[in-house]
């Protein structure tokens, strides 16, 4: 079996931890990391229980950037591990298992028991909750947890691992309209069982023991480092929201009321700090930044996310600029990017032709629309001035031909509702005018 994961810098600390507690319980399992960082470094390849550091761009023969542009480091994240567990299945032509795990897990005993379950099935899918009562949030967020799947070397589940790249390439995103924001990437696991052959979900409490499902699980300690979960072998914990269950585990009544769990929380924190995780949770995502440096707008991501036109013309976006895709996005061509001039070029030599006049930048939607509204807001201003005028004017003929009042009145009144503006009114002006 082959284990990986799929990190970015300022996440390393947690990747290390989850590699210790690997080769602890699992010595004879490979660990293979999944970058994703435009570059490594030394703090990343020397690490001792990382088998193998890939850059994620390595693991996908498409256009790696051109994907990545449209996410954020998370919606990215969620796109990578399909393509891992890819890359691990074609470049280990010989192992028949693969497991992925979030970077923020951490394995608590030997995994004898999921290495047999997989070899009876093609994919292992664990549940966000075991039992009901918390079924509602499982509706809008997956029935399952995409961070720890687990695939077998069958038709069935290469097959399942080519359509979720498939499916991740476009359908990666955060849902924006819901709060908290939560992924699209983990709806798709709840097709797998009617799509696929030898699907098995993994009712067991002691995988993927989280901050969601701590109501259904009761963590005791048996031992230093032996832990269970409603009496069974806690195997993978995921200490997601870990600033939050830190400052739980340090609250003497939260401590009073879940000791075991206390204690799993501190230590495995004590082991981020001595990883330095405090020092690198800053550390930027190189993916945020252009080629320039400039740092990426998040609604640029989404506009090119969104526009095939944009795609298609600019595979490469991160050779362009944030003001390239603001004149992008009216469908007009974007003004070229021009080169500062040498500090010793005489500027008085350039002639003013030669010199590209940059255009001036295109209104927004809602500046249009508010000008739209105002000159119609005049235009009626102005029908409504000459209309009056006009009734004016025919009731002053009226008096002068005899004809009464209310008749013109109620004439222009009932016309001019369904007509042209003036219209029904200069017929009638013209017919007076012909009487005479």
């Amino acid at each position: 079996m082959i284990i990986g994961t799929v990190v970015t810098k300022n996440n390393l600390a947690q990747a290390k931890v989850l590699a210790q507690s690997i080769k602890r319980f699992n010595p004879d399992v490979r660990f293979v990391v999944s970058l994703l960082e435009r570059y490594t470094d030394q703090d990343h390849t020397e690490y001792p229980f990382f088998d193998k550091v890939v850059l994620a761009s390595k693991t996908w023969q498409g256009n790696f950037d051109q994907v990545i542009f449209k996410y954020s480091a998370r919606e990215a994240s969620c796109f990578a591990k399909a393509l891992l567990i890819d890359y691990i299945f074609t470049h280990y032509p010989n192992e028949q298992q693969v497991l992925y795990l979030d970077h923020g897990m951490e394995v608590l005993a030997p995994l004898r028991d999921l290495r047999s379950r997989l070899e009876q099935c093609s994919v292992l899918l664990t549940p966000q909750h075991l039992y009901t009562g918390a079924e509602s949030h499982d509706v809008g967020n997956g029935a399952y947890h995409s961070g720890l799947i687990a695939v077998s070397r069958t038709t069935s589940g290469l097959g399942f691992v080519q359509w979720w790249i498939k499916r991740l390439e476009r359908y990666s995103f955060m849902e924006n309209d819901r709060a908290p924001q939560t992924p699209v990437e983990p709806k798709w696991l709840d097709l797998v069982p009617g799509l696929f052959e030898g699907v098995e979900v993994l009712k067991h409490p002691g995988y993927n023991v989280a901050s969601g499902n701590y109501d259904e699980r009761e963590i005791t300690q048996a031992g230093y480092s032996h832990f269970r979960a409603n009496g069974e072998t806690l195997y993978i914990k995921h200490f997601d929201r870990i600033g939050e269950q830190e400052r739980n585990a340090n609250d003497p009544e939260y401590a009073k009321q879940h000791p075991a769990l206390a204690t799993l929380i501190k230590q495995y924190t004590a082991r981020l700090d001595g990883f330095g995780w405090d020092r690198s949770y800053s550390a930027p995502w190189s993916y945020q930044f252009y080629n320039s440096g400039e740092p990426i707008n998040s609604s640029i991501r989404l506009i090119y996310r969104n526009n095939l036109f944009l795609e298609q013309k600019y595979p490469d976006p991160y050779k362009l600029s944030n003001e390239f895709f603001e004149w992008g996005i009216f469908g007009e061509e974007p003004p070229a990017v021009m080169a500062e001039p040498e500090p010793s070029l005489d500027q008085s030599a350039i002639r003013p032709s030669l010199v590209r006049q940059r255009r001036k930048k295109p209104q927004s939607r809602s500046m249009i629309k508010r000008e739209k509204k105002v000159r119609l807001h005049n235009r009626n201003k102005h029908s409504r001035m000459a209309s009056t005028a006009t009734v004016k004017l025919l009731h002053a003929r009226a008096r002068r031909s005899g004809a009464s009042k209310k008749i013109i009145s109620r004439s222009y009144t009932v016309s001019h509702k369904h007509a042209r503006p003036f219209g029904n009114l200069t017929a009638l002006y013209r017919g007076s005018v012909k009487s005479r």
